[in-house]
């Protein structure tokens, strides 16, 4: 999920920040599952498709 974040960065003072981006992620290993909540502040709105692409590749 990706949102914009104008008034967080205007709030905040955060120059730049175009939105909030947040990956919920499972792994699974030797039959045990673990999981995280990921944020990303974006300097730029991506597509959905760009945004999932990008934090694939990190």
């Amino acid at each position: 999920m990706v949102v914009p974040a104008k008034r967080s960065a205007e709030r905040y003072e955060i120059p730049g920040l175009q939105g909030v981006g947040q990956i919920e992620a499972s792994r699974g290993i030797d039959g045990r599952t673990t999981s995280a909540t990921r944020f990303f502040a974006p300097s730029r709105l991506p597509a959905l498709e760009v945004f999932l692409a990008a934090v694939r590749a990190r």
